[in-house]
């Protein structure tokens, strides 16, 4: 497992790795700080997934549900044009 702040894993990392063991499109929220070389389990209830610490079965680590969030597409930048106009000549 890769490592975040000391003593704990790498966020980002640890939920591809969970996201992929899910095998499906699920929106992932973190519960809590995820430990070091240790074996997580993948718990899978009615309508979610939990990853969980086996020594710690009710700590959730991370928690997915079903199906993506909607995600906003962000605004284009505006062209240089529309941010900076042109000078005016006097």
């Amino acid at each position: 497992m890769r490592q975040g702040q000391t003593g704990m894993g790498q966020g980002g990392f640890t939920c591809h790795q969970f996201v992929e063991a899910i095998g499906e499109p699920v929106t992932v929220a973190l519960r809590s700080p995820i430990p070091l070389e240790t074996g997580l389990d993948v718990v899978h209830l009615d309508d979610c997934w939990h990853l969980v610490d086996p020594s710690d079965p009710g700590t959730v680590i991370l928690e997915a549900t079903g199906g993506m969030s909607t995600i906003h597409q962000p605004m284009p930048s505006p062209s240089k044009r529309q941010r900076w106009p042109a000078k005016r000549s006097r």
